[in-house]
């Protein structure tokens, strides 16, 4: 199993991401206060000057698939999306029901052969109805969808969970960022490691010229 930023063992250690087991992402996220309100109104505002210039970012670097019950981890990644000045597009499903919901459509839009939507699968692990080992189990169940890049997102950071995850072939384990500015870099590396990689580098260089960062683009 692959880890941004690391391995296993060092993936806490080297994102500075990590939770203890006594703490959860409501006791940490940034609420909708009204500072944090009137930041993501400034981004928006510049990110919408742009957005026509790149739409061509959603069929080139997304969709991503957001598989979140909870509101505010939801609400945080899509802002910290949009603060990298990019249209990808993010399809949310509150549910492992829904994620698998959603695949099979995807399969069925490609005729039953592979299906090259979506770029990346982001599953928390406590969902409802089917919970993100159930959901990740299917996943690789279906050849249809084996080259899809499947990364834990969870706020849980137990050996136990990682080692299940990448039993059941999880390309990444993650754990949730704890502010607003973690996610913008969670973002990021999602950007340049995996994203990015998966389109040619001419277009790669045309489609992020505009991006708030630039990232690395690798050549030949």
């Amino acid at each position: 199993m692959l880890n941004i930023g690391g391995s296993v063992e060092e993936l806490s250690r080297n994102q500075k991401l990590h939770l203890t087991s006594q703490q959860t992402p409501d006791s940490l996220l940034q609420r909708r206060d009204a500072d944090t309100v009137v930041i993501f109104n400034i981004w928006e505002l510049a990110i919408s000057t742009n957005t026509l210039n790149n739409l061509a970012a959603m069929d080139l670097l997304g969709p991503i698939l957001l598989v979140e019950d909870n509101d505010d981890d939801a609400f945080f990644f899509e802002k910290a999306v949009q603060r990298v000045g990019l249209s990808i597009q993010v399809d949310r499903v509150v549910d492992g029901s829904e994620a698998v919901n959603y695949l099979m459509r995807q399969i069925e839009l490609c005729g039953g052969a592979s299906a090259n939507k979506p770029l990346l699968v982001l599953l928390d692990l406590k969902l409802p109805k089917m919970n993100g080992f159930e959901v990740l189990e299917w996943i690789r169940s279906h050849a249809a969808l084996q080259h899809l890049f499947v990364s834990i997102l969870s706020s849980s950071g137990e050996e136990k969970d990682r080692l299940r995850a990448s039993y059941l072939k999880a390309d990444a384990y993650l754990v949730k960022p704890v502010s607003i500015q973690d996610y913008y870099q969670l973002v990021r590396q999602l950007i340049e490691e995996w994203l990015v990689p998966r389109i040619p580098p001419e277009a790669a260089q045309e489609v992020l010229s505009k991006a708030k960062f630039q990232p690395h683009v690798p050549h030949g």
